[in-house]
């Protein structure tokens, strides 16, 4: 299991150098800064309207904001969500980006995505039917409908993209 998820981790790394301005990055993001890293500082993530495509104004309905207001790229670091147990291959792909994972068990309710969301301020990754209840439990923004049928590698892509999360070598199996 472990092994997959590493080789489709390289699967990402290589869609992020051959297109990374398609995902907001640098040509050269992959280079190491030389020197320590200057801390980032905490971003103020109240919800802001943002577009959507047509095929996720439909996915998500009235889910247009992001929990990043300012837009400004946001590290792996400072970035946590809690994923739907229908969602756990997706949620192993972020952790070894570096964002900061939980997952539901088989047997939690859904109502427990929301109280750890709301307790832990995280973005719920969820698809199906409990999208629109659990968006309607903590807010716009804060939840964000998966499409169940794309692999859990597009499925990471889409998430990094819509909350302006950016990847850098340094945070690849940064958790695990």
């Amino acid at each position: 299991h472990l092994a997959a998820d590493a080789y489709c981790l390289l699967e990402v790394f290589e869609a992020l150098l051959n297109s990374p301005e398609k995902f907001g990055l640098k040509p050269d993001f992959q280079k190491l800064p030389k020197g320590k890293p200057k801390p980032q500082p905490k971003m103020d993530r109240s919800p802001q309207k943002t577009p959507a495509s047509p095929k996720q104004k439909l996915e998500t309905r009235t889910d247009e904001t992001r929990s990043n207001p300012s837009n400004k790229p946001l590290s792996p670091r400072e970035f946590s969500v809690i994923c739907d147990n229908m969602l756990q291959g997706l949620g192993r792909y972020l952790r070894c980006l570096g964002v900061d994972v939980l997952m539901l068990d088989n047997d939690d309710d859904h109502r427990r995505a929301a109280e750890i969301a709301r307790e832990d301020g995280r973005v719920i990754l969820t698809c199906g039917l409990p999208y629109q209840t659990l968006r309607s439990q903590i807010g716009e923004g804060r939840c964000f409908s998966v499409d169940c049928s794309e692999k859990a590698r597009q499925q990471a892509i889409k998430v990094l993209k819509h909350f302006n999360v950016r990847v850098s070598l340094s945070d690849v199996f940064s958790r695990c």
